[in-house]
């Protein structure tokens, strides 16, 4: 995966108002049964650690985790670029996974987060 493709996936990289043109983000609160979802914004202030948000298909992951950049960068002063957002869905495996990860850690190590999509 090229720095192209990571610009994509971390929109707020090159775009301050990324949040608003979001496909996840922007319908969020048009839906039906919109419920504002509390551990967004826990998660978003919580000490370092692993998180794990699981669940079936379709319940809102994604849109989860984009709601936690989103709270992250804008209720801290976080630089756009220490947060990775990465869809792991065409990653074929541990290594390739590891070959994306290493050179963004050894820029950002103990100064950002990481939001890994399935």
């Amino acid at each position: 995966m090229s720095l192209a493709l990571l610009e994509i996936q971390n929109p707020w990289w090159t775009q301050p108002d990324w949040f608003a043109q979001d496909l996840h983000l922007s319908g969020l609160k048009k839906k039906p049964t919109y419920y504002d979802r509390p551990e967004a914004a826990a998660l978003a202030k919580s000490a370092p650690g692993i998180h794990i948000i699981r669940g079936p298909r379709q319940v809102g992951k994604t849109t989860l985790l984009k709601n936690i950049a989103h709270i992250w960068l804008s209720e801290n002063d976080h630089q756009p670029k220490n947060l990775l957002f990465l869809s792991c869905e065409s990653i074929a495996d541990y290594r390739e996974l590891e070959s994306l990860l290493m050179p963004w850690l050894d820029q950002h190590r103990g100064v950002g987060g990481i939001l890994l999509d399935e």
